[in-house]
């Protein structure tokens, strides 16, 4: 597969490019920034340059979108969030569309369900673990630039431009591959933080799929830990949702006793056969 990566010197994008070069395929990596990660083939520029992202798509068979603005913003930059999230993934979709590029896997967030990631807004979720069917709702402009993307993806599928769109909804990513999986310690259940190498699994199983049409799966870990790194147990995230005011909420796939991450990645697991290791 000949490969593009957007954000490709970012954290997620850097581990995706690794491990599709480790795999056989061919990477062009794309984006603001440098990095050293050999085997890469390097352009840089800005994605909302419409001529350049034509070039840089132009011979691929698919585009894995990892570039963006990272994670709500204050009010200042609201401007910078919709223009670069927002109007750059359109500019990206409508490259691939213009060069004949029909596989696109993207970066998505879990941030677009329930008001996860709200600033003044917190609605409670009705259930949990958190899946693909929790309301989908925000009130800022980073997720609010997820739900369109993923919107944008399905308007280039529905018409017959992509053959495969695919948005990966994670949860937050942390470093924990050089900061150890203490990073990954969330002290809610409204929350969570996954894995890198949990991640590029998603996206390479995505992008090495046969799966056809728009869709969207939840990429979420397998454990809650402590700050210490140890496996946080079922009494202490039955306290954090005590904390978070959750008493009597309904509980689904056996979470918190034997599925414990308060977010689901049943549906990537039937799709792809994802197994997050973290």
């Amino acid at each position: 597969m000949k490969l593009l990566v957007t954000g490709a010197a970012g954290l997620i994008g850097g581990h995706v490019s690794r491990e599709m070069l480790a795999r056989g395929h061919t990477v062009r990596g794309f984006d603001a920034l440098e990095a050293d990660i050999p085997g890469v083939e390097w352009m840089h520029g800005d994605l909302r340059d419409l001529e350049l992202m034509e070039a840089a798509v132009d011979g691929m068979d698919a585009v894995c979108h990892l570039a963006a603005i990272p994670n709500s913003r204050p009010r200042e930059q609201w401007p910078d969030v919709v223009d670069v999230n927002w109007r750059g993934t359109y500019i990206v979709m409508e490259a691939m569309a213009r060069r004949g590029v029909r596989r696109v896997v993207f970066a998505s967030s879990a941030c677009v369900l329930g008001g996860v990631c709200n600033v003044k807004y917190r609605p409670k979720p009705a259930y949990l673990p958190f899946d693909e069917d929790s309301v989908v709702e925000t009130d800022e402009p980073y997720s609010l630039s997820k739900m369109v993307n993923e919107q944008t993806a399905r308007m280039f599928q529905l018409h017959g431009l992509f053959d495969t769109a695919i948005a990966m909804r994670f949860w937050n990513v942390r470093d924990a591959v050089t900061r150890g999986v203490g990073i990954l310690h969330v002290p809610s259940v409204l929350f969570a933080a996954v894995h890198p190498h949990d991640v590029t699994q998603a996206i390479r199983l995505a992008l090495e799929s046969d799966l056809v049409g728009f869709h969207a799966f939840a990429v979420a870990g397998k454990n809650r830990y402590n700050a210490d790194g140890t496996l946080e147990t079922v009494e202490q995230t039955r306290e954090y949702m005590r904390k978070d005011g959750l008493a009597g909420i309904e509980l689904r796939d056996g979470f918190p006793e034997t599925f414990r991450s308060s977010a689901s990645h049943r549906r990537l697991t039937e799709a792809l056969g994802y197994e997050p290791q973290y």
